[in-house]
């Protein structure tokens, strides 16, 4: 159940829920269009893979980034086989209102697209123990990045090392990294991947 009182808080970070989850998920919408200045990201879970599509965008509407992989993408705008499809994907999420889409694509790497920007990321090597929690480090990366001020290529850096690092190891948190080594994991990332900048 949504809370009958809740503060406002800067940040919220909506994920996978349940069966059941669509009041919640109206409700959530509600907040957010009554604190505007909330920054809402959303990462959807496999139950949202299989519900009436017009509740998940109404969440894209308000959403200020949304966390997706490939998949996820060509389910919500429709896209079969999207390799060499990224702009018209972007462009089926630019349709529904999202401000910033953060899309991971396995050993592919990922993208960004941000107002009229694409970005192409590589996989940073690493040696792969497991991969269990390799997209919820992604994506922590990349928010904990924006939120302490970095740019979207820097975020795409240490999302990619965050992630890099957690599949190094067995479980989803063991390997997670510390704001103490932003410094050195932007350094190496820099060397070691390699990002594209495309304008829509």
């Amino acid at each position: 159940m949504f809370p009958q009182s809740i503060d406002q808080f800067p940040i919220i970070y909506l994920t996978s829920m349940g069966e059941g989850f669509e009041s919640f998920y109206e409700s959530m919408v509600s907040y957010i269009k009554a604190h505007p200045v909330t920054m809402l990201c959303f990462n959807p879970g496999s139950v949202q893979l299989h519900c009436d599509k017009a509740i998940i965008q109404n969440i894209f509407s308000v959403a200020s980034y949304v966390f997706i992989n490939r998949s996820e993408a060509e389910y919500f705008t429709n896209i079969s086989e999207s390799q060499g499809k990224e702009q018209e994907l972007m462009n089926g999420f630019r349709a529904f209102g999202i401000k910033t889409l953060i899309m991971t694509d396995g050993n592919n790497g990922s993208y960004v697209f941000n107002d009229s920007t694409l970005y192409k990321a590589s996989c940073l090597p690493t040696t792969v123990v497991e991969k269990t929690g390799a997209g919820d480090a992604f994506n922590s990366g990349f928010l904990a990045a924006i939120i302490k001020g970095f740019s979207i290529e820097d975020a795409i850096l240490l999302a990619a090392t965050n992630s890099a690092s957690v599949i190094t190891s067995v479980g989803a948190q063991e390997k997670l990294l510390y704001e103490k080594d932003i410094t050195s994991c932007l350094e190496n990332a820099r060397k070691l991947v390699t990002i594209e900048r495309t304008h829509l």
